[in-house]
């Protein structure tokens, strides 16, 4: 029978550097660890390709194109946390970035995602009685990779 699980444990890792995941555990403290997100939406996505034809019997017939994943993050923002200033610098300059998620890192087996990508925007909300909140979406570029925690 399934079991839900809880969010908490969900890291998110951003750099440039070549460390992937077959490199790191779920247990392990990394550097490149971003702190203070607050939610994570990863979607993938496949662009569809109509091939109906004449003798499709009525019905539309599909056959899927190129894939793309996005992460839909929002983080506390620190203008003090390297992380931080290196991901809104990144955006600045258009740089494409290592992004490696491991979802619910607690768990002994779970699905972790590595992918090269761009930040086309990352927006910052400021208000006058609350904390400053940044919110992205990282879009892949090229393949995405799909692993097996250990």
């Amino acid at each position: 029978m399934a079991q839900a699980y809880v969010g908490e444990g969900t890291i998110l890792r951003f750099g440039s550097g070549t460390a992937t995941v077959a490199t790191t555990t779920a247990t392990s403290v990394n550097t490149n660890d971003v702190a203070l997100v607050t939610s994570i939406t990863p979607n993938k996505t496949s662009n569809p390709i109509d091939v109906t034809a004449l003798d499709s019997g009525g019905w539309e017939q599909l056959l899927m194109g190129r894939k793309k994943i996005s992460l839909d993050i929002e983080l506390e923002y620190d203008p003090s946390d390297a992380q931080h200033k290196a991901i809104m610098l990144s955006q600045f300059n258009d740089t494409k970035s290592r992004w490696i998620l491991l979802v619910n890192s607690n768990v002994v087996g779970d699905a972790a995602v590595e992918f090269l990508g761009y930040i086309p925007e990352a927006p910052q909300t400021i208000t006058e009685n609350d904390k400053i909140t940044v919110s992205f979406t990282v879009q892949s570029d090229g393949a995405v990779t799909f692993t097996q925690v250990a």
